[in-house]
């Protein structure tokens, strides 16, 4: 099974459909080569994975802030038909509907043909003098567990037995004291750590005493790490596509503004357009797929944009929020 993050929801590139959240909270299923709908649920909701034309989700129990509910979908003429829906049961702290997006977080894969479901919580003291100890303490919570089921029922299998699979920890020797490392955008956050993709450690840094970043590459059982520039723009700001597998640098200062896009070997494999205001990316199947969000009139606008990587053409576009 392979299911590929993508700005706002997930995506199958073997059937080349994309789930993502629309601007009413539904889920759209589309086409990613023309854009077209497939098919949307009628009730808000997340989108988490595929299994081949399944999609998984979450989605607020109405009434109980302290329940989600599960649900595997499948398309039924223009609509995504509950194929099952199972409650997950938190604890009574958990805030499922909190605005701020790492109070909870849902995560799922199918893994040897198990569905793992990950739900991580937070919490914190939230009253108004700062409270003594033993109250912090108490309204503080951290909590993650995992959970298995049965992708085709919904049914639980074994509980706790199974932990999501990582991309794959990175580490790198330790950085010289004329470098920086370069935060980067994967997924809707920022990251600073280095990643493994393929047969490598990675990192992005700059160097302090000339502009630009550079990617530190370090294949497995090497002892050093290898430069390559990837720009020399001393605004440049990177994304990393959630898979790992490709890193867009955004080039403001060039005296031509562009948009290349880099495989982890250094290796560039498309220049785009410049796209003020452009955060999360991935790839899929050939096209660039990146969220932009932009005001106008007054009005914050998150639309999601596809481009073919070989002609930097436009394929389609989707709104997203506003």
């Amino acid at each position: 099974n392979t299911t590929l993050q993508i700005p706002n929801g997930v995506a199958n590139p073997d059937l080349d459909v994309g789930c993502v959240t629309g601007p009413q909270g539904f889920i759209h299923c589309r086409d990613l080569a023309t854009g077209e709908d497939v098919a949307q649920t009628d009730f808000p909701a997340t989108p988490l994975t595929m299994d081949g034309d399944t999609l998984v989700g979450w989605t607020p129990a109405a009434g109980d802030p302290q329940r989600a509910d599960l649900f595997a979908a499948v398309p039924q003429g223009d609509i995504l038909q509950i194929k099952w829906r199972e409650p997950l049961q938190l604890p009574n702290w958990v805030a499922v509907d909190s605005i701020e997006e790492d109070d909870f977080s849902i995560a799922a894969g199918i893994q040897e043909q198990q569905l793992a479901v990950t739900w991580e919580a937070h919490s914190r003291y939230e009253g108004g003098a700062y409270p003594p100890a033993f109250v912090e303490s108490a309204s503080s919570h951290d909590e993650q567990r995992t959970i298995t089921l049965n992708p085709e029922t919904g049914e639980e299998t074994a509980p706790d037995l199974v932990e999501m699979a990582p991309i794959g920890e990175a580490k790198l020797p330790q950085i010289p004291s004329t470098k920086r490392v370069v935060p980067y955008q994967s997924g809707a956050k920022w990251e600073t750590q280095p990643w493994h993709y393929g047969s490598a450690d990675l990192l992005l840094v700059r160097d302090a005493n000339e502009p630009g970043i550079l990617l530190l590459r370090r294949e497995d059982g090497a002892h050093e790490a290898q430069e390559i520039r990837l720009t020399s723009d001393p605004n440049a700001v990177a994304a990393v596509t959630p898979d790992g597998s490709h890193i867009f640098i955004q080039q403001p200062g060039a005296k031509m503004p562009s948009w290349p896009v880099f495989l982890t070997t250094g290796e560039q494999v498309a220049e785009l357009p410049f796209e003020p205001g452009a955060g999360s990316v991935a790839v899929v199947n050939e096209r660039a797929l990146y969220d932009v969000t932009d005001q106008s009139d007054g009005i914050l606008r998150r639309t999601l944009f596809s481009r073919d990587m070989q002609t930097a053409e436009p394929l389609w576009s989707f709104l997203l929020s506003e």
